[in-house]
């Protein structure tokens, strides 16, 4: 997919190149209205587009006027036009030392040297232009073009969003320049909604035709994805409250462990209406001093899932395999069946079922059963850089030992901000509020009913290094109020990790 993304991209840029240069000039010039005849002559020569000849009639007319802006402009314009933009920046600076409030003349020269490769003067004087007035289309989308070079993404995409709004004819170029962005990025969605608006905006039908050609080779590159995704993580975890204990507590003192992830998906099918994938998931944590608490999770996974209209089903099975310090500790075998059904815009309505067969190494007595359903709803808001979701879910627990057996239900609210690489990094925060009852006395250990309160937030930040590595890190704080007074308890967990993907 990254070999793929380049690709788009590179053609994206040589029909952006062929575009960018029949806009590469702002049209919207001073005509003099005192025109001498040899003056008349150079503009019908302008207007005729016979550059050269234009070039010549204004480079006379300039030097017999050393005084006078408008033949030097002219000239400008004209050399401009024939692709001489040396000439055209001579021209234009000599008309700003003479009138720096010449029409046109700073945008101009902001424009020419942008195509000379000039970032700093070429955005100083489409920032004078601005500031002259009146805002101006190809101004705006130019200082987009040059935060995008510097890595400004998030202002680069208001300000071809702007240009948008200020010229409809200038939008399909706007949005060709915005796609590009996104998939210099790696954000395949987000640059398919600009190609789709620079399809249908209005302007030169070349960045219409641009748009067009570019969705018809992602289209074509699209219908056969990756039947296969590898990725890979290593990283150093502080924990303050691994064990649960008083010292813990009292000391304040951080257990050190390094974390190794891994993963893997094979799609043996891979379709918008069907899809099914095979997965394997390894975990392992190993502390510097409680070696006790080494932990290895193992999960190969089955999973189907698909699209019949506003329905989303998925379905997954999966084997848990537990152990601490090499000994066997939990494994589980889970059934687990969702639906997603999309309502209205961004709101969707939850549904799910879940069971399990547990089997507990070091406690047989909580071997046993687990199963729950899920009702709830989520919406999405700000083109989904906010979630919020709530859910309720009843559970039933069934154990060889009675006291580990429970009715029970919890209320689960959730809220998620994501923010993508604005600025080379995407940051993700969210708050989870969990309150669980359990509805039948034998569940409370003989202290009767038994409630659960949890409140999580995690934080997390994301950096690309490579084409298919980057480093993180994460934070999750997790605070436990419970009537069992040795599940009362807060920890911290920071994690910094280095991954790869492919």
């Amino acid at each position: 997919m990254g070999y793929q993304m380049r690709c788009w991209r590179g053609l994206l840029l040589a029909l952006l190149s062929m575009v960018v240069q029949s806009a590469a000039l702002d049209a919207d010039e001073p005509r003099p209205t005192d025109a001498t005849p040899e003056m008349e002559r150079g503009l019908d020569a302008l207007d005729s587009g016979h550059w050269a000849s234009a070039m010549e009639i204004f480079q006379a007319l300039s030097e017999s006027q050393p005084d006078q802006p408008s033949a030097a402009y002219y000239l400008g314009v004209s050399a401009a036009h024939e692709g001489n933009d040396v000439v055209a920046a001579e021209a234009f600076s000599k008309v700003a030392a003479i009138n720096p409030g010449y029409g046109w003349v700073q945008a101009n020269l902001g424009l020419t040297f942008f195509r000379l490769g000039e970032l700093k003067p070429a955005e100083d004087h489409l920032l004078e232009a601005l500031l002259q007035g009146p805002d101006d289309a190809d101004v705006l989308l130019h200082l987009g073009m040059i935060d995008e070079q510097r890595g400004e993404y998030d202002r680069a995409l208001r300000l071809f969003e702007e240009s948008a709004d200020q010229d409809p004819e200038v939008a399909a170029l706007a949005m060709l320049q915005a796609a590009n962005l996104e998939l210099g990025r790696g954000n395949l969605p987000a640059a398919l909604d600009f190609l789709e608006r620079a399809r249908l905006a209005p302007g030169p039908t070349s960045s219409q035709q641009a748009a067009d050609k570019l969705l018809a080779a992602l289209a074509m590159g699209s219908s056969t994805p990756s039947r296969y995704s590898l990725r890979a993580s290593a990283g150093f975890e502080l924990d303050d409250n691994v064990t649960l204990s008083e010292q813990d507590l009292a000391t304040g003192l951080a257990d050190e462990a390094l974390v190794l992830n891994a993963g893997l998906d094979i799609y043996l099918l891979r379709d918008e209406a069907l899809w099914l994938s095979v997965g394997y998931d390894f975990y392992q944590s190993l502390y510097r001093t409680l070696t006790d608490f080494d932990r290895r999770v193992q999960q190969p996974r089955l999973t189907v899932g698909g699209k019949i209209g506003r329905f989303y089903p998925t379905f997954s099975y999966s084997y848990l395999n537990e152990k601490l310090d090499g000994d066997g500790f939990l494994s589980s075998h889970k059934l687990d069946l969702d639906l997603d059904i999309a309502l209205v815009g961004t709101w969707s309505a939850l549904l799910g079922a879940e069971s399990q067969r547990l089997a507990d190494d070091i406690t047989p007595e909580r071997t046993g059963y687990l199963s729950s359903i899920m009702l709830g709803q989520r919406i999405q808001f700000f083109e989904n850089l906010v979630s919020a979701a709530v859910i309720w879910e009843p559970s039933w627990q069934r154990t060889n030992g009675k006291p580990y057996s429970y009715d029970g239900q919890s209320i689960n609210a959730q809220i998620g901000l994501f923010i993508p690489r604005g600025r080379g990094v995407d940051l993700i925060l969210s708050y989870k509020y969990l309150d669980r009852d359990y509805t039948n006395r034998s569940s409370g250990f003989g202290r009767g009913y038994r409630h659960d309160e949890y409140h999580i937030f995690s934080s997390g930040l994301r950096m690309p290094l490579a084409r298919f590595a980057e480093i993180s890190a994460d934070y999750l704080h997790i605070r436990s109020r419970s009537t069992i007074r040795s599940l009362n308890y807060s920890q911290n967990i920071l994690t910094f990790r280095l991954g790869f993907w492919y």
